[in-house]
């Protein structure tokens, strides 16, 4: 049975990010407020890496000490 014209479109979508990571850079740690979520982003110390919606990815990236990592978590 072949599948449904639906199914394939999905398939043939590719998916979204899940999340990116961003890291820490500054000397203490820092709560960030993302301007898309309204969500609470916590890094607790330097080098701390957090996933971060991609909604989010602008306002974050106007944050000094942030940086958004080429790592994973």
């Amino acid at each position: 049975m072949p599948a449904s014209p639906a199914g394939a479109l999905r398939a043939a979508v590719p998916q979204r990010l899940a999340y990116l990571v961003f890291e820490y850079v500054g000397r203490t740690g820092m709560t960030v407020i993302g301007g898309a979520s309204g969500r609470r982003y916590r890094f607790d110390r330097p080098g701390a890496k957090v996933a971060v919606e991609p909604a989010d990815k602008a306002s974050l990236a106007g944050v000094p000490n942030l940086r958004l990592s080429a790592g994973p978590l």
